[in-house]
């Protein structure tokens, strides 16, 4: 399928030129890469906006540790286009022999709507730990083999969030995307930066905009937490009524505070740069 599962109208660039390409094209194209890819999202915004800047600098960081470089002619096509989109690309490679030029997939996303009222899940560990120190921590890569295996383990739980922790046994994100935590002492956190998240321009700005700071969060500080909510690229909040089984109750004006954040940070007039 396009970029993110996009049904609206998708432009392909290989090595800075267009090229017709159909979804199955694309999918069969996209596992050339063996993971030397990226997935980006901008989710709203003015042409070459503070999302637009963000999902290229994600790109870019994909594109660095492999020493290589995105397509300069799609991206600058991109940063004049108005609106959201699913930015999929990567390098094909093949044993012994360089890698391929970049290919560019953007996927045009619907106008952001107003959020839905968050969605209550049930939250369990996962048992395996998240790579918080591996060479493609933090990264946005194409690859969905790991995501794909948690979401089976989280969903045969019955459950609809599956928390990832590192080797310290401290949350790092979750399979809905990273988290902000309301902790018991009324504090807004997030994981740090070394915890290896993959963020997005919307979280990184609810997160700002409810002030969460920087903080280690182990399994006793989600056990005592008042609220503990995975915010996801488009906007979507997921809080948690349970962790591993244990009753927990969101705190209904934190998630008012959150949903208040993602209704004015994709607003109209803020995706028109007003």
């Amino acid at each position: 399928m396009s970029p993110g599962g996009a049904t609206s109208a998708v432009t392909t660039w290989r090595g800075g030129d267009p090229v017709a390409t159909s979804a199955a094209e694309w999918d069969r194209r996209a596992a050339g890469f063996l993971g030397c890819g990226f997935r980006v999202v901008v989710p709203t915004g003015p042409p070459g906006g503070p999302a637009y800047r963000f999902a290229r600098a994600q790109a870019e960081r994909v594109a660095r540790r492999l020493g290589l470089e995105l397509d300069p002619v799609a991206w600058a096509e991109l940063a004049n286009r108005d609106g959201g989109a699913v930015v999929e690309g990567g390098w094909e490679y093949w044993p012994g022999r360089p890698f391929g030029p970049p290919w560019t997939c953007a996927a045009r996303l619907d106008a952001a709507t107003a959020p839905e009222p968050p969605v209550a899940v049930a939250a369990v560990s996962l048992p395996w730990r998240w790579g918080s120190t591996g060479a493609l921590a933090g990264l946005p890569t194409i690859s969905r083999l790991e995501a794909a295996r948690a979401e089976r383990h989280v969903a045969g739980r019955g459950a609809g969030l599956g928390l990832w922790f590192d080797h310290r046994g401290r949350l790092c994100t979750t399979t809905a995307g990273p988290v902000v935590v309301l902790a018991a002492d009324g504090r807004w956190v997030r994981p740090p930066e070394e915890a290896g998240a993959v963020t997005s321009w919307t979280y990184d700005e609810v997160a700002a905009a409810v002030a969460a700071a920087p903080a280690g969060l182990g399994r006793a500080a989600l056990a005592d937490a008042r609220l503990v909510c995975a915010v996801g690229e488009l906007g979507d909040l997921r809080a948690a009524v349970s962790v591993d089984g244990r009753p927990c109750s969101p705190d209904p004006v934190a998630l008012d505070e959150l949903r208040t954040a993602v209704a004015r940070i994709l607003s109209p007039r803020r995706r028109s740069g007003r």
